[in-house]
Formats: structure tokens, C-alpha cells, sequence
């Protein structure tokens, strides 16, 4: 990567029921999975919101370096 590219994840769903919304895709992930993955990301990256990306790329600034954004469409209470 480089230049104004960091990398993106989604999770669509963190939740300890299989997913119901599209049922030949599990697009779930498991609250103790999705724990062990932000331990990972917070050692390993520099999350950054959307609109400090925005303000990078008006800026050219150079946000490749193990820079993280990050979205959740739905995350469920258990």
C-alpha cells in the first residue's frame, strides 16, 4: 500500500447468533472472535475515522503505514 490507502475492514455483524439476513452467507462474527481481532488491530495499526482520512487525502498525507479504518453496520447486544 501506499500513498493515502489504508486498510479497510467491515464487520457486518458481531453477534453470538448465526446470522439470519442472508442465509447462505455467515457475515456473522462471534463476539469472542471479534475481541481476540481488536487486541490484533490495536497492537498492530493506528485506526484513524473517515474523516481523518478525508482530511489526509485533502492533504496528501501519507496514511499507508498500518493505518486502519474501520466500519460496523450492526453490532448486537447479548
Amino acid at each position: 500500500m501506499s500513498g493515502n490507502s489504508p486498510i479497510i475492514l467491515l464487520y457486518h455483524q458481531v453477534s453470538p447468533n448465526k446470522t439470519t439476513f442472508i442465509e447462505n452467507y455467515n457475515i456473522n462474527v462471534e463476539p469472542n472472535l471479534f475481541d481476540s481481532h481488536m487486541k490484533i488491530l490495536k497492537e498492530e495499526y493506528a485506526p484513524i475515522t473517515f474523516d481523518e482520512w478525508n482530511d489526509a487525502i485533502k492533504n496528501n498525507d501519507d496514511v499507508s503505514n498500518r493505518v486502519l479504518v474501520m466500519s460496523l453496520t450492526m453490532v448486537l447486544r447479548f
